[in-house]
């Protein structure tokens, strides 16, 4: 997570000068440095700001595990990346807290989130398991490094979170 102070103002500024229009910007739900920006004719997108010494090699493996999954033809809709002027796809913004920050901009996809519903039907679930099955298939050919790094959602890594578990008898 970000430290420090920031305004939405810098954050702005630097997304102007990396990528040559303004807009407004809300924060987003979530424990990231999301926002999102609304430009005055209704386009949207997304800015995600990394924390600092964030390992660039994980955002060109999003990058690498986005595009496959555009170019595998199953029709799934995902944010891409834009890149900036130079054409970075990862540009490091100066946003006010002394040293720049990594950063993407992503095309905004409207949608619900899936805890948000209703439960699902038998039927959505088994399209759900198809489509990740598909997914996976897509995306086996990839071998990057990157992916293989550990996070907090990492389910083969459960077992380093026992400690933060205090309701728990066992």
């Amino acid at each position: 997570m970000i430290r420090g102070h920031m305004s939405h103002e810098k954050i702005i500024d630097a997304i102007e000068g990396a990528y040559g229009f303004r807009g407004s910007m809300s924060r987003l739900d979530g424990e990231n440095e999301n926002y999102l920006i609304e430009l005055s004719d209704g386009n949207k997108f997304v800015i995600k700001l990394a924390p600092e010494n964030y390992d660039r090699q994980r955002i060109l493996m999003e990058h690498a595990v986005g595009e496959a999954i555009f170019e595998s033809g199953l029709g799934v809709t995902l944010p891409r990346l834009i890149p900036d002027h130079n054409g970075n796809i990862a540009p490091a913004l100066d946003i006010g807290l002394g040293s720049p920050r990594l950063s993407r901009l992503l095309h905004f996809v409207p949608g619900d989130a899936w805890g948000e519903k209703a439960p699902a039907s038998d039927e959505l679930l088994t399209a759900l398991g198809k489509l990740v099955a598909d997914l996976a298939q897509a995306l086996s050919p990839l071998d990057l490094p990157a992916a293989r790094i550990t996070h907090n959602w990492d389910l083969a890594a459960a077992g380093t979170h026992r400690k933060d578990i205090l309701l728990a008898a066992d």
